[in-house]
């Protein structure tokens, strides 16, 4: 029998299943049964809009019975069944009869939609059977010129409908349980049943419902493992020296290989990577190490003590990932609780095949991430050199402005004890650090560590680390040292200025004008 799934959207956009229906076939006639019992039960409440999966019997029955409801087709089955029907057909020019497709779906004015749509046909005749007896007589319900004009949500998929559905396909493992059973477990308890007791055996309730929280998110993410081959991919790949990070373009590259670089990669297990249920770009990288922990780009684990959503969704994809109480902070724990002998615990859906592993010794707290967040970050420290000079050139801006008005002479005293103890330091840790090698090797050494001092001597200029601010750009005043004026072309001519004269428009002479020359 076919599930018939109704999903709404509430004020607080949340998805509400509302409706489920059991039908014998999906026929016109048994949509229609099924919605006039949802007008018995809501007794007759029309919907405005009503999103389906482009399904021709259940546009029709939306148009029997709902007779104020407008039918919509979600975007994404339209998408799919273009793949379905016209890929083989068209081969190569697939591609660019889809852009223009959808830029033909996207304008706003229905006579330009109309105008792009029979070049269209014309281009493609392939297409044109599909085009015009399947999709066209329904382009009110799926095409922008009429859509934007109706109120959806802003929703064009019926993404929230297929999530559910999804779910239900992914974790329901066993074929005998049935719906009543299926609607009073809770995610928790029905996907990680011997988890969900641990958890509630150790952890507050405050603790517990953050930790079961994240449990339930996990089924809206899908995740994939990566192989052996893009791993070495990441190890190679290095973070450029010269260039800040919001301007390289691949920050996935960056993230994995910044984990990679942080963990020991002999105990690396595997590698996988995480994504919203509905979308086909990574959000997260998660590493599974041989010790039995983990390390997520998300950092629940480190800032919150939380283990996150997206492990929970690779155990239910595989049984390496493996649950241990040792894996939360015991700061979290009820009090005088000890975790350290609690056994390694999988997924429901794994635990036939796998029994939980007992351990020999008392399990250590997995302090592997924990560590790791404390050196992660100097990967990044090059890139805050401009923001440190900011912030000591505007604290000692404010100080010398409140040293100058009061005339105080301490700033002057305070800057120059500070250089003196950095030189000083700088002073006693090399000399200390030539007398320790000293002592511990011999004149062979002696004379190698000689030379390299001298050299770091000789190259003291190059390696200063004096920082300076890379946007000042300063530029003196007048002509460059060095430069004489430059003259003018009258001055280049004659070697002295010419005092100014008269010159006669009559007679062209010199010293006197045309009113006083003799010959007029």
């Amino acid at each position: 029998m076919a599930l018939s799934l109704f999903v709404i959207l509430d004020e607080n956009r949340n998805i509400r299943l509302v409706a489920q229906v059991l039908l014998i076939d999906e026929t016109k006639e048994s949509h229609e049964w099924a919605f006039k019992q949802i007008n018995l039960a809501t007794n007759n409440i029309h919907l405005q809009v009503m999103m389906t999966d482009a399904d021709l019997a259940v546009h029709a029955a939306i148009r029997s019975t709902f007779h104020t409801t407008y039918p919509m087709h979600c975007t994404f089955h339209i998408n799919q069944n273009l793949i379905k029907k016209l890929q083989k057909l068209l081969g190569k020019r697939f591609y660019e009869f889809s852009t223009q497709f959808y830029a033909t779906c996207n304008t706003l004015h229905k006579p330009i939609f109309e105008s792009k749509w029979q070049t269209l046909i014309n281009q493609y005749p392939e297409a044109k059977q599909y085009l015009t007896n399947t999709l066209y007589n329904t382009k009110e319900a799926w095409a922008h010129p009429w859509t934007c004009r109706k109120f959806t949500a802003g929703l064009h998929a019926s993404s929230p409908v297929e999530s559910i559905n999804a779910w239900i396909k992914n974790y329901i493992f066993n074929s005998n349980i049935s719906l009543c059973e299926l609607a009073e477990i809770s995610i928790p308890s029905f996907m990680f049943t011997s988890i969900d007791k641990k958890l509630e055996e150790y952890l507050p309730p405050a603790i517990l419902d953050l930790q079961r929280n994240e449990i339930r998110q996990c089924v809206f993410y899908s995740a994939l493992q990566v192989n052996q081959e893009v791993i070495s991919e990441f190890e190679e790949y290095q973070l450029p020296t010269n260039q800040h990070l919001e301007d390289i373009p691949d920050a996935r590259q960056i993230t994995a290989s910044c984990m990679i670089s942080d963990v020991n990669k002999n105990q690396i297990m595997s590698m996988w990577t995480v994504a919203v249920e509905n979308k086909l770009v990574e959000k997260h990288f998660v590493i599974l190490l041989t010790n039995g922990s983990h390390y997520c780009s998300c950092l629940s684990l480190i800032n919150k003590g939380i283990i996150c959503r997206h492990y929970f969704q690779i155990m239910l994809c595989s049984p390496t990932a493996k649950f241990h109480l040792k894996l939360i902070p015991s700061r979290w724990y009820y009090r005088n609780k000890d975790a350290s002998k609690e056994p390694f615990l999988v997924a429901s859906k794994f635990e036939s095949d796998t029994p939980p592993i007992i351990p020999q010794h008392n399990v250590p707290f997995l302090t592997v991430i924990h560590q790791i967040s404390q050196n992660s970050i100097t990967l990044h420290e090059r890139l805050t050199d401009i923001q440190l000079y900011g912030k000591i050139t505007g604290l000692t801006h404010k100080a010398t402005i409140k040293a100058l008005k009061k005339k105080d002479m301490r700033i002057i005293s305070i800057l120059e004890d500070y250089l003196k103890d950095e030189e000083q330091n700088e002073n006693v840790g090399g000399d200390s650090e030539l007398d320790d090698d000293n002592e511990l090797d011999g004149e062979k050494l002696d004379d190698e560590l000689d030379d390299e001092f001298d050299d770091d001597k000789e190259n003291h200029e190059n390696h200063s680390f004096i920082l300076n601010n890379p946007n000042k750009q300063t530029k003196s005043k007048g002509c460059p040292k060095g430069t004489k004026r430059i003259k003018a072309s009258h001055e280049k001519n004659s070697s002295s200025v010419i005092s100014k004269q008269y010159k006669c428009s009559q007679c062209g002479s010199m010293g006197h004008n045309k009113r006083n020359c003799s010959r007029k």
